[in-house]
């Protein structure tokens, strides 16, 4: 693949890549080797945008879940009726036969994998993402009080 001359454009690369390995080999397989050899470039060049695979996984991770969220906002936006919205919502919750839809559901089932892995072996306070967890106990919290 010719180098692109953008920084943009090649960190766009890189990030299609690991989401695209991510999909095929998993949050535990995936390594910057797979990532590299999907964007097909040196495991240096990867490493240059993103030092960690970490980060690389993250990355997947993040990306996937803006575009489940994004898409069922977009689901949503012409409904006028809250019960249609949710039902619109609770629709688009679940993958379709596309492939986009699959990979963005295995992305964000290899997310929901690692938390419990790390969950099971570390403090809860300790989880990169203890912030998210406690903001939805305590929404869930909120709405069994209504």
């Amino acid at each position: 693949m010719a180098r692109p001359k953008d920084q943009a454009a090649r960190r766009l690369q890189v990030e299609e890549a690991a989401e695209r390995a991510l999909t095929r080999l998993g949050a535990e397989s995936i390594r910057v080797a797979d990532v590299a050899a999907e964007a097909g470039l040196s495991s240096g060049t990867v490493l240059y945008y993103y030092p960690t695979r970490t980060e690389l996984i993250r990355l997947a991770f993040r990306r996937a879940l803006d575009r489940f969220v994004d898409e069922r906002r977009r689901a949503v936006e012409a409904i006028d009726d809250p019960v249609e919205q949710l039902d619109a919502i609770l629709r688009e919750g679940f993958p379709t036969s596309t492939d986009e839809s699959k990979a963005l559901t295995t992305i964000l089932d290899e997310a929901w994998a690692e938390d419990l892995r790390y969950l099971t072996n570390q403090d809860m306070d300790a989880h990169p993402r203890a912030d998210w967890w406690s903001n939805g106990l305590n929404q869930a919290d909120e709405l069994d009080r209504l």
